[in-house]
Parts: structure tokens; sequence; C-alpha cells
């Protein structure tokens, strides 16, 4: 395979640095790019190195049979006035018989008219160092391997690119001129003073992180909340990458549990040196750590720092307790124990049982109990103290609570009615009945949108076209008919490409040169952008976007912002689908968009579309703003209901819709209007949510690659419905390979899962329950015997033979229309997924991949071992000329399963790069 630096180095010619020789003013100017010295009248004579190889007139073979280099004067022979190759005697020379000029010995000495020509200088390398590193680095670009036929001094031209763009002719390069993650390249052309040699590549090296660094810590003690407090200051990045830190706590020099900015003062002992190690971390690299010391003399700590009892319903009593700790190694005597009210409502209030003074011995701990008991509405808060006879004299803990009549619920909605919808509708050859279905429910969508009283543009583009399609343009409010018209530009045909790439064309529909012809009018300033992608397969856009958070942040640049950006699809969803409308592929980079954007994924199977068509509508209501109408998130109690408008009360003017379950406005807002509904929902309760309780049974023995299941039999919550499972292991043997994501088809109550090793595993779950409160971490054991499953089946590997990632460049060139440079083609983020294989034994599977034959060093695989592969070439492809050119790598991938039986296939990946 030929390197990639090779094909840059033929594909960017240089700009070389001084000009060529010229003659006097009365010679006629010798013209670059000339074909050859002499093809044009007087070029062997006029001083000009015309061809610019370095050979000047008669010194060039070109013009070796041009009458101004004939060697004689005068007469028929080649020589001068007589008949011999000399001038004016009879031999090869000038008035004398030996090859010398004017002179009359025998010597070929001075004054005559033969001289040698200056050799050009070459290298054999060019090198950047060093080879890694970062902003802070200098790099510096060297020839090596000199060699001048004269023996010339060693000097150079020196071009730098970053990102492949022309950037420095220094010798050196620094931080100022890149930035992280860009390419550094260079050419080193040699030069002897008079003559250039060929300029040759470096090798490419790629700017690395720079590591933060931290100029102090410090370590305080927040009585009132009972932590220990870390402070860093004196953050820089080079980089300037946001701040981040990671702390390491020591007592008296030992690690201890706790990786936040405080530590809990609660247990550590009075005379304990606490220690904290501050380590400056962008994300990518930890810079070296800041440390500090504090030595402790214990005191009386609160726990919870802070009660709060939220809110509850006017008429309930509730207790909590509150852990008073002497966290010192001598007795303190407890004075004091009292509520301060900061509201005055007299909801709140604290009992402490034993009589006072009481002695609290160094370490131990005892309770007091805050009562809440709300008649009222006003929120109530206040401290409670602890006086005290030791190091911390006054320990407090803050506690609040409120009341209301049901529990309280707000909606607030920015009225707006300027929505530009894009639909991207696949024109392939399997759409002719989607097309059909967006056509025939087209009503239901123009219905909804009409009725909140939004103000619409509404176009098609397909997955492989981005202009807008039919005789319209777009509709809006004030097209006749807009369902109809809407059905006629959906009907799109079905010979478009294969490749569907809704990403691109959504994309181009909003920029040059389709923006400014038949999109001119479509995108309005300030709208909100609905992009609905309707495609039976993946989006195929990955040459251009890795993926769909690039995409989005490329559109925002058009429309404004990502948060005006909105993404939903008709499309197979996440994981493919069958209905009755057919069948579809997985769509992830769809699905990634819509989780993004909170859009809408909808299955493209089902059929009919009606309600699609109607809950697009809505989505783009509730998102777009409509002028009339606010949604709200729960049921309210209609009596409860209060309504502002830009901060002012309506009394009237609106009524609540019970269908719609919406505040309907009469008349209108204005777009930009905020409108707040606050009511209530009644059925809160007077009691804390209290934890569930997780059951878990599994079989006591199973065999070495036999699946088996653990179920969840025995969970329950006392006061609600269980909501989510989570199944962990909790230990496993050493000779195993276990991975997390093994896990990941776990099921609410069932856990099927396959064990590669023999031994004992413990299984673990978690339950929480539809309030958010987790059970205590239920585990059992399985003994996993040594078996294997005599009758295994081989994996079945999902993976495409073949995959071709185009890119385009545009080339560059300068006044007088030479080709300057072309840009390389680079390859970031291509994902190969073989996620649709598995084991038809039903357990998991391990992969393998690799790059066959010897690819650049630039090219690598990041994930290889996992279902989904990434593919990377940093170096790229360099282009000569405009035109295309390919580069061919194939990928091997091996997918073995507990039994040890495996199955290898290989894909071609080839890099399609165009340059124009």
């Amino acid at each position: 395979m030929p390197r990639l630096i090779s094909l840059l180095l033929l594909a960017f010619p240089l700009v070389l640095a001084g000009c060529p020789p010229t003659g006097d003013d009365d010679d006629s100017a010798a013209e670059p790019g000339s074909d050859f010295e002499g093809d044009e009248t007087g070029e062997c004579s006029d001083e000009a190195d015309n061809d610019q190889d370095g050979l000047f007139d008669c010194d060039d073979p070109d013009c070796a049979g041009a009458p101004p280099c004939q060697a004689d004067d005068d007469d028929a022979t080649a020589d001068d006035d007589d008949a011999t190759a000399d001038d004016d005697d009879a031999t090869a020379d000038d008035d004398d018989a030996t090859a010398d000029d004017d002179d009359d010995d025998a010597t070929a000495d001075d004054d005559d008219d033969d001289s040698v020509a200056n050799g050009a200088p070459s290298i054999t390398s060019a090198e950047i160092s060093p080879a890694n590193g970062d902003e802070t680095t200098t790099f510096t670009c060297t020839g090596l391997g000199w060699n001048d036929p004269d023996g010339d001094p060693e000097d150079y031209v020196i071009q730098w690119f970053v990102n492949a763009v022309p950037t420095s002719l220094a010798p050196t390069i620094t931080g100022a001129l890149f930035d992280r993650d860009d390419l550094l390249t260079c050419t080193a052309q040699p030069f002897d003073g008079q003559l250039y040699g060929a300029p040759l590549w470096s090798n490419p090296v790629q700017v690395g992180n720079a590591a933060p660094s931290l100029a102090a810590a410090s370590l305080a003690l927040d009585a009132v909340a009972g932590v220990f407090v870390a402070t860093a200051s004196g953050w820089s990045d080079p980089d300037n990458d946001a701040e981040g830190y990671t702390y390491a706590w020591t007592l008296d020099g030992v690690p201890t549990a706790g990786s936040e900015a405080t530590l809990p003062m609660a247990g550590v002992l009075s005379g304990t040196t606490v220690g904290v190690a501050i380590t400056p971390d962008d994300g990518l690299d930890a810079g070296s750590p800041a440390l500090a010391t504090l030595d402790f003399d214990g005191g009386v700590s609160l726990s919870p720092a802070t009660l709060d009892f939220g809110e509850l319903e006017a008429g309930c009593s509730v207790t909590e307790d509150i852990t008073i700790t002497n966290t010192g190694s001598a007795s303190v005597n407890l004075t004091d124990v009292w509520f301060e009210d900061l509201d005055g409502t007299g909801a709140l209030d604290v009992s402490f049982g034993p009589a006072l003074p009481f002695a609290l011995g160094g370490g131990d701990s005892i309770t007091a109990t805050v009562q809440f008991d709300p008649a009222d509405l006003p929120p109530s808060g206040g401290l409670v103290h602890v006086e005290n006879d030791g190091p911390t004299p006054d320990a407090t803990s803050v506690v609040a609570g409120s009341a209301h009549f049901g529990a309280p619920a707000w909606d607030s909605t920015v009225l707006g009615s300027s929505v530009d919808i894009l639909f991207v509708v696949d024109n392939s050859c399997s759409m002719a009945e989607e097309q059909g279905q967006l056509g025939t429910w087209a009503a239901n969508l123009f219905d909804t949108l009409d009725a909140d009283g939004l103000d619409y543009h509404v176009g098609v583009v397909t997955t492989d076209n981005g202009a807008l399609q039919g005789v319209d343009p777009f509709i809006d409010v004030f097209t006749p008919d807009a369902d109809l018209v809407f059905a006629a530009n959906v009907d799109l045909g079905t010979t478009g490409s294969g490749t569907e790439q809704p990403f691109l064309f959504a994309h181009n529909a909003l920029n040059d040169p389709a923006l400014d012809a038949t999109n001119a009018g479509f995108l309005r300033p300030g709208s909100d952008l609905f992009v609905v992608v309707v495609s039976d397969e993946e989006e195929q856009s990955s040459g251009f976007w890795p993926n769909s958070a690039d995409w989005i942040a490329d559109m925002a640049l058009e429309v404004g912002s990502e948060e005006q950006i909105h993404v939903s699809a008709i499309s197979g969803g996440q994981v493919g689908c069958t209905g009755p409308g057919g069948s579809a592929n997985s769509a992830m980079r769809l699905i990634h968009a819509i989780n993004q954007t909170s859009g809408l994924d909808l299955p493209i199977c089902d059929d009919p579309w009606d309600q699609h068509l109607t809950d697009l509508g809505l989505w783009i209501g509730d998102i777009g703003g409509a002028l009339n109408r606010v949604r709200l998130s729960e049921t309210p109690s209609v009596a409860s209901i209060t309504v502002t408008q830009n901060s002012s009360s309506l009394l009237s003017g609106w009524e609540f819709e019970e269908a719609s379950n919406s505040i309907l406005l009469d008349p209108p807002g204005l777009e930009g209007d905020l409108v707040d509904v606050r009511y209530n929902v009644f059925g809160g309760m007077c009691t804390p949510n209290l934890a569930p309780t997780a059951g878990l049974v599994a079989p006591p023995t199973t065999s070495t690659c036999e699946p088996m299941s653990l179920y969840d039999t025995g969970s329950s919550d006392p006061d609600g419905s269980l909501a989510a499972w989570y199944w962990t292991i909790e230990s496993l043997p050493a000779t195993s390979a276990f991975r997390d994501e093994w896990l990941d088809g776990s099921v609410d109550g069932e856990l099927s899962f396959t064990p590669d090793s023999d031994g004992t595993w413990e299984f673990g779950l978690v339950v929480l329950d539809d309030g958010g409160a987790g059970s205590p971490l239920e585990t059992v054991s399985v003994s996993v015997l040594p078996s294997g499953n005599p009758s295994n089946t081989a994996p079945v590997v999902d993976l495409d033979p073949s995959l071709v990632i185009s890119e385009t460049g545009t080339c560059s060139y300068d006044a007088y229309n030479v080709l300057q440079f072309c840009p390389p083609c680079f390859v970031e983020g291509t994902e190969l997924d073989a996620s649709g294989s598995f084991d038809p034994d039903g357990g998991w599977l391990l992969y393998s991949w690799t790059l066959l034959g010897n690819p650049p060093a630039e090219i690598g695989l990041s994930g290889a071992d996992e279902s989904v592969a990434t593919l990377g070439w940093a170096g790229g492809l360099g282009m000569l000329a405009p035109g295309t050119a390919t580069e061919t790598i194939e990928v091997e991938l091996t997918a073995t399963d507990c039994n040890g039986a495996s199955v290898t296939t290989t894909s071609t990946i080839t890099l399609e790069c165009t340059a124009i």
C-alpha cells in the first residue's frame, strides 16, 4: 500500500522562496513554465533560465542546436575563421593549439568559455521534532541527509502546514499557530544559495492535550455544615479547558473514602491530621496534585446538616431524627438543644429526651427529634442549635418545610408561533407505501398545527437532494388545501439513491446554493427548526459528521442555536421493526439525534399513520409554542388553577379544556408571552416514601456456558409500585472474562446470563420504587460447574462486507490559476457495527477486530474488543490534482462464544477522496 505522506508530497507543489536569475534589461523576459529552453526565439541568448532547471542559455542541452550556441564564427565549420573547431587557428581553442581561451599556452586555462555548472543539493528526509507535544511545545522542522555535489553550505526553505493549510515559513512553530488535535506537517527544501533541490515532506505530528496545573490547595472546617472543605486556587490550562478536579483524602496519612470537595466531619477523631490532594483534570489528562492538611481537634456535628421536609399537605404531622455526634476523643457536655424559628410559623420544633446538661463521650452519638406540623401555606424554616462546651460550641442544622392544599404543580410556557418544519423523505425503491401514508394522513398534521395557531413553513426534501420539492416550494398558513399540496410534495417516486443521507441533505437545504434558490424564504430568523426524517434505513452521512451531536452543532450555525433544532423520525427505531406497514432496519444515528433534541421516535412499520401525523403536530405545537394553548403536565384541581401572562394575573380570558388537559387563551397571546399556570394535584402523602425490598432467586448450581436465569420473585414496595431493577455481579472467578455489557439484556424482574468460568458467582439486585427510593442490595450465590455446552452452535456474525467512505474537498489556485493545494481527506469516528451478531445458544460473544496487511500507521481502531469498533484515519488521503483517489484496507472480525467456537469475517473499507 502506498504511503499517504507520499501522495501528499506529489499533491501539493510548493511556492519556493527566492526568484530565478534573469537577464539584463534589454533581454526578453523569461516566462515561467516554458516547456524547454529555446522553444521561443531568443531564449538561448537572453541570459535567463526560462525552463527554470538551473541551466542558462547554451549551458542547457535544450539549446545545443541553436545558432547562438554553435562553436564557430563567420565560417562554415565548427570553429572561428578557419576549418577547425576553434577560433582563428587549427585547434579547438582560441589563438593557440590548446583547449583554452585567448591565451598562448597549451593548457585549459583562464579566459575561455568552458565552466562547470552548479549542482542542485538534495536531502534524504524531513523531520518534525519532537514527535509528540502539545500547545506548550515548540516544534522544529529539519532536513536530514544533506548532499551537495559542490560542497555548498547547508540551507533550507521550510513550509509549515496546520491541518494541511500553509501556515508559516519559520524553522519552528509554536502554540500561537496551532491548537490541540491539529495535524502538523512541514516540507524542507534544500538550497545551496543558487539552486533549490526537491522538497520532502516530514512525518505528521498530531498536537496532544496539555495537562492543567494548580497553584495551591487549602483545607478548612465548616462547623455549621459538619464537613471539611477543600478549595483549589490558581487553575491554569494551555488548552483553555474547563476546570475539573479530583480529590483524595487522608486521615493521619492513610487514604480514606471520599472523592468530593467535602469530607464529613462525623467519625473523624480529635487530634487527627486531615489531608487532601487536589488534582487538576481537564477530562483528558491530570496535572500534578496540590496538597493541604488540617490538624483537627474534634467537635460536635449534626447529621443531616440540612433537613428538608419538602411540601406536605396542610394538617400533616411528620417527625425526623437529627444525629448529634461528638467527633472528638474527649467527652463534651451538651448544655442546650433548641430550635430557632426564622419564619415565625411555629410549625417546626425540636425535642431532646435526656436532661441537660448531658455528657456525650468521645465518638458517641445521640438523637434529637424534629417535628413538622404544617397548618397553613407559608413556608417554614429555622436552625436546630446544640450548644456545648466542646471545640464547636454551637453546632447547627438547617431545617425547612412547607405546606400546600394538594401537591403543587407548575407549568411555564413561552408562546411562539413561528416554526419551520422540514420533512426529509426517503425516495429509494422501498418507500412508495410510506410516501402514500404521509399524503393520506396529512390533514391530521395541518389540523393540529392550525388548532394551535402556529405560523408554519412546511417543506419537503429527499434523502439525496436538498432542494425543496413540489410546485409550491413550501407550505404556509395561507396555502389553500395545505394537506393536498403536502400530499403532492411527498409523492417523490422511488428512483432515489439507496444510500440514505438525511443529515447531509437537511444540512444542504439550509445552505447555498439551495437556500438562495429553490429554498429561499423557507428558513426564518428566530424560528425553531423541526426536522422530521421518514426512512426505513439507517442515516448514512457519517463521512460528514461522525455523530449526531456534530451534525446538530453544524445545523445550529445556520439556525441560531442548538436549542432551536428539534428532530423526530418515522423509522426503524433503535432495533429495527416489522409490522403491518412492512419492515425497517435499525436507525441508531437518528435515535441519537431524537434523544438529544427531545423528539419523537415513531415506528415506520405501523399502519395506519393517522396517530403519527397527529403526534407530530402536537409535538411541534408543544415545543414551538402555540399562541392560544398551554398544555398541563398533570391533571389539576380546577379550583386551584391560577394563570399569569407576562407576570400579570389573568382573572378572565382563559378556560380549562378537560379533553386536552389544556388552558385555552381567548384572545390568543402574542409571540414571546410568558404564561405560568399553577395548580394543585390532590393525593399527596403525609409520610415519607418508604423504600422497597428486593427478593432474589437463582438456581443453586449451573454449568459453564449454559444460559441461566435469575428472578425477582419477592420484591415489594410498601407504599407504591416498583419502577426499575438494577442487576449487578458482586464477585466472580478470577478466570472469568466478564464484561459489564453482558448484563444489558436484563428485563425488569428477570436476568438471563451465561457464566464463562467455573467457581462461585455472586449476583446482586437493587429495586427502585415509583418515588425514587431504592432497596438495600440483595445478593445470592451460584455455584458454576466446569461442564460446557456439548451441543454448542457457532456464532452468527453480522458485519457489512464492504464500506465506502466518501469525502470531498476543494482545491486552491493562485492568481495565475496554477494549482497550489488540494486538501487531503481525513476519516474520524467511522463506526464498524457488528452489534447484530449473536450466539444461537443464547450466550455472550467476545469480539476481536484486526487491521489486515500493513496499513499506514495513521490508521487505527478503537473499541477493538467491542461489538462496534471505531475506525480513525488521522493521516488522511492526499490528492495529486482535482479528481478522485481511493485507498482500501481490510478489517477482520472474530466473534467467539463461551465454548470457544469462533467465526471470522472480513470487511473492505474504501476511502474515496474527491478533489474539485
